[in-house]
């Protein structure tokens, strides 16, 4: 080093502009799926919008004597997992948009055949057993 010679970019005393950044260490898988997956509303409310705006009718066909599927409890698990790891112990919100019942998988209130009737708040007020998918350790 010689006298009168402006510090390296980086060390102490060098100006503002010269100094770097310090890069952070590596992340964690956790850290690496949040990063995946979660950001800032300011960073992704773009994004967001023109999905929300490119969204159309599902192209597959379904059967006029079946529902369309719906893993409607799958992805609200996926959300809830994706939130506890991003801020554990802490209130979060999840918004869910849906055209209609859960029809398979967790949470499934009916079954995709339109043969059998969507139980009701009536059926569950009753305890009657008139859907398959109601659980009775729901109902004691």
């Amino acid at each position: 080093c010689t006298a009168g010679a402006a510090p390296a970019p980086g060390a102490p005393g060098a100006p503002n502009g010269q100094q770097q950044q310090q890069q952070a260490p590596p992340a964690g898988p956790a850290e690496q799926v949040l990063q995946r997956f979660l950001l800032p509303v300011g960073e992704c409310s773009f994004t967001l919008e023109s999905a929300l705006e490119d969204l159309r009718k599902d192209p597959w066909p379904v059967p006029n004597d079946k529902r369309v599927a719906r893993a409607t409890g799958a992805a609200l698990s996926v959300a809830t997992s994706l939130l506890h790891l991003a801020i554990p112990r802490r209130g979060a919100r999840v918004m869910l948009f849906t055209g209609g019942p859960c029809t398979s998988g967790p949470g499934a209130i009916v079954s995709r055949s339109k043969d059998e009737d969507m139980r009701s708040h009536a059926d569950l007020a009753k305890k009657s057993r008139n859907s398959p998918s109601t659980s009775m350790r729901i109902l004691r």
